[in-house]
């Protein structure tokens, strides 16, 4: 039988290993951008969960094995060009989330290569360049989007780009200008930035398309199984498949109106 100190130590772990379910539920979407998240997700995870106060020697552990498998994970990927860029690319989160200026440099001066090599590709001139120098209400502590609008309050008119070299004007007025709200939807933002910025949203919605994870690839390999099962293999492009698994694939809110 479990004591009553058991289940307070479990009712603590539970709330300790809150942050990550909710970043692992929001990470595996498949209806918004999500390779922007895994640098920030991670980043928010690790305060969260480094701000609470275990108070037994258990939760103690857990917390320490915690922060430094998620330290683990975190520094890789802040390394991992492709991560970082979109990160940046994204309105909602730019630079506040990352721990190393060198990879925030490096993220930049990617992006700049990428804009200086599409106008050649165009055929136009190189972009102008400019040297340079370069509280909301409060929810549960434990939420990581709470700790998004902290360092949200506390970094958007303190940052400056990175002195890494020169940086193109275009990518200068998107780092110049405030970030978006959590839930606004970048994919419109640079389809909307397209007349002012033509060159960084093309290269923007080239990062952004990605998947963070393969759990919504993994849904629709699902939806195949259960529409094709093992015991009906005898179904082949005769049977019209490709329909069967569009049929499950539509929501019920238009099978029933």
């Amino acid at each position: 039988m479990v004591t009553t100190s058991q289940l307070n130590i479990i009712r603590d772990l539970i709330v300790l290993l809150g942050p990550l379910k909710e970043a692992t539920e929001e990470i595996s979407g498949a209806n918004y951008v999500t390779v922007s998240l895994a640098i920030s997700l991670l980043n928010l995870v690790y305060q969260v969960t480094d701000q609470s106060t275990p108070s037994t020697t258990v939760e103690i552990n857990v917390k320490q094995a915690l922060l430094k498998k998620i330290e683990e994970k975190l520094v890789p990927l802040e390394r991992n060009t492709f991560l970082s860029v979109a990160t940046i690319l994204d309105p909602r989160f730019k630079r506040i989330h990352f721990n190393s200026p060198i990879a925030v440099s490096n993220a930049i001066s990617k992006i700049s290569d990428d804009i200086r090599s599409e106008y050649r590709r165009r055929g136009q001139r190189s972009p102008d360049v400019r040297s340079d120098r370069a509280t909301s209400e409060k929810a549960n502590e434990s939420s990581i989007r709470c700790r998004h609008e902290q360092l949200l309050n506390l970094r958007t008119a303190t940052q400056e780009v990175p002195s890494s070299g020169s940086v193109p004007n275009e990518l200068k007025q998107y780092l110049d200008q405030p970030l978006l709200e959590r839930k606004s939807d970048p994919i419109k933002f640079w389809v909307n930035c397209r007349h002012f910025t033509p060159v960084l949203s093309d290269i923007a919605l080239k990062y952004l398309i990605c998947q963070a994870s393969s759990v919504s690839s993994e849904r629709v390999a699902s939806i195949v199984n259960l529409t094709v099962p093992d015991n009906r293999s005898r179904l082949t492009g005769e049977h019209n498949i490709k329909e069967r698994v569009l049929l499950m694939s539509i929501s019920d809110e238009y099978w029933y109106q």
